[in-house]
This record gives structure tokens, sequence and C-alpha cells, in this order.
């Protein structure tokens, strides 16, 4: 049985250090007291988006996102084609964590699709 718990409130962040603490975070960007301090301080931020995964074949994953206000430019040259004001679902670096196989990826890439429609996100950022 697979489940997805979605975190989008600022107050559930300090709830989550038990969660949290089940992996090893590799960067700053995904760690928790540095996302935390990210939501509460950077303007283009509008809420967290933190997805924990379970599952019972395969490993707990986490992956650590928010919601921000963002700008995309379509450039030609040095033309600007189209300037665009979006709502963004960003992924932090190294936010992709416990993911091991293909099928975890896969999981991860279907939870971040329905973000289009439960978020009411416009794109998805993963850098």
């Amino acid at each position: 049985m697979n489940r997805t718990t979605i975190f989008e409130s600022p107050q559930q962040l300090p709830e989550l250090g038990d969660i949290w603490a089940k992996f090893t975070i590799d960067n700053l960007d995904a760690d928790l007291d540095h996302f935390v301090a990210l939501i509460a301080n950077s303007p283009n931020v509008v809420r967290p988006y933190v997805v924990y995964l379970e599952s019972v074949e395969g490993s707990p994953i986490l992956v650590v996102a928010r919601i921000e206000r963002t700008r995309m430019v379509a450039r030609l040259g040095y033309w600007n084609l189209i300037r665009a004001n979006l709502t963004g679902l960003v992924v932090s670096f190294d936010g992709i964590v416990g993911a091991q196989s293909a099928k975890d990826f896969e999981r991860v890439v279907a939870v971040l699709r329905e973000s289009f429609s439960s978020a009411g996100v416009d794109v998805v950022i993963i850098p």
C-alpha cells in the first residue's frame, strides 16, 4: 500500500522533524531548519509543499519543495518574446531524498504532475 502525505502549511514544518530525521540530507537547501527559514523570509514564497511518500515495497521518500511566485522569460537572442508571472513548485536542490530506483522516481514525478491541479501551479522547477 502506498501512502502520500503533503504538508502545505508553515505551521506543520516543525512537526516534520521526526520524518526529516529518517533521511540523510546532503545539501543545506533540503535541511529542515534552512527550509523553515527560507519559507519564513523569502517574499516570493507562497507556502511549503513537502511530500512524504511511504510504500510497502520501497523505501520512504521525501520531496522538499515550495510554492512560489516566479517570472519566466522566453528570449530569442536579445529580444524578450514573452514575460509571464507564474506560480511555480520549486523543488529544493537535492530535495528528492530517499528515491533510489526508477520506480521511486516515477512515483515522485506522478505526485509532482498532480500538483498542477491540486496545488494550482503552472510550472514545476527541479534544479
